[in-house]
């Protein structure tokens, strides 16, 4: 069979002779191309030719390697169709199975795992993460160096260790709307709003030295979550309300802020923020 014969080093070593003759009757050609015209090399130009005879020969047989060749691809690529459809089913129920308390949904090439997003290059071997609905970009990783359960797994933790939780959460959120906003139960833009309490979080060391690593951040990924997670939306006689964006304004993403409403990856875009007096 063709399969077995194209994985045959006899085969492989055939190929690669009649290659090499090719290459040798091309070298002659050009040798003949250069003295055709001086009589004085006719005896040269003769063993040229001689050459190219044999050398002919050595290459024939080669269209038909090159039709075996031509019925090997296709052959392939029929395989290939056949698994790479066992493997994008594959795919989405190996990570359901091993994140059970995640949601894992959707049609290959994108899969929606809880809160993030997976967008596969299957053709590059890559995987683009994002959060939410493709809102913010995470990174891109190789599927063959990645296990994606477990690097779900940890972008949950991380998400969860970090940031900010209940009372210091709502006290820095307050602050900060209240240093921005030109009267109680005024709009303030969410992007604003996550300038403040990155500034209202750094450290003495910051404000003495604002170099690189004194500097602690704090992005839209967690703010998003923190504002999901938090069970407290009441400060004092206040209480905490997202706005939700126009359409124009989630063309930029200055302007908007995706944040999750249930952990299947279910939100909204919003655009402001303000506290309510209730």
């Amino acid at each position: 069979m063709i399969r077995e014969n194209i994985m045959d080093e006899r085969w492989l070593k055939e190929f690669q002779q009649k290659l090499g003759a090719l290459q040798r009757i091309e070298k002659e050609v050009k040798k003949w191309q250069r003295y055709k015209k001086d009589e004085k090399s006719l005896f040269v130009l003769e063993e040229s030719l001689n050459k190219i005879q044999r050398y002919q020969k050595k290459a024939s047989g080669l269209e038909a390697l090159i039709l075996e060749l031509g019925e090997f691809c296709n052959k392939e690529r029929e395989d290939i169709d056949i698994l790479k459809q066992r493997f994008k089913g594959k795919l989405g129920s190996e990570l359901a199975a091993r994140l059970p308390g995640i949601e894992v949904y959707g049609n290959l090439p994108e899969l929606k795992v809880g809160l993030f997003t997976l967008e596969f290059l299957l053709s590059r071997g890559e995987v683009k993460v994002w959060y939410g609905p493709k809102v913010e970009f995470i990174c891109k990783r190789s599927l063959a160096k990645t296990d994606l359960a477990k690097f779900i797994k940890d972008a949950y933790e991380t998400l969860e260790k970090s940031g900010l939780k209940g009372d210091t959460f709502l006290n820095l959120l307050w602050r900060s709307y209240e240093g921005l906003s030109t009267s109680l139960g005024s709009a303030v833009p969410l992007s604003k709003v996550l300038q403040q309490m990155a500034w209202l979080q750094q450290k003495r060391a910051f404000l003495i030295d604002p170099k690189k690593e004194n500097f602690k951040g704090y992005g839209r990924v967690q703010f998003s979550y923190d504002l999901f997670r938090t069970s407290k939306r009441r400060y004092n006689d206040y209480e905490f309300r997202l706005i939700v964006a126009t359409r124009e304004q989630t063309k930029d993403k200055k302007d908007f802020l995706w944040v999750p409403t249930s952990r299947q990856g279910e939100g909204g875009y919003f655009s402001a923020l303000s506290f309510k007096r209730i």
